[in-house]
């Protein structure tokens, strides 16, 4: 931990709950445990949210209101692709508190 302070990363799953979105929550949520990350993982599936997030390409992974792939169902190794670069980019890498 860096300063005693605990970073968290934000990710919301953008989509009407159809399957591929709780497949796509399903994964992410893998990859953030198998990476250990101290991540807080949501979904967002009211349609008035979506509207005001202008969401229009379903499902979205938004990372700490980045949105980082739509339309797509990625797989596990691709999220942890994608976490690991967010992660990087972040000061105070959250892989490196976890350590």
């Amino acid at each position: 931990m860096i300063n005693n302070v605990e970073q968290n990363m934000t990710i919301e799953v953008l989509g009407d709950g159809c399957t591929k979105c709780k497949d796509l929550r399903s994964k992410v949520q893998q990859a953030v445990y198998e990476l250990n990350l101290p991540a807080k993982v949501t979904s967002v599936m009211d349609l008035e949210q979506l509207t005001h997030l202008k969401a229009l390409s379903l499902p979205q992974l938004v990372i700490d209101g980045t949105i980082v792939s739509a339309r797509r169902l990625l797989s596990i190794a691709e999220i942890k692709a994608v976490l690991q670069r967010v992660e990087a980019q972040n000061e105070g890498s959250f892989l490196k508190q976890r350590s």
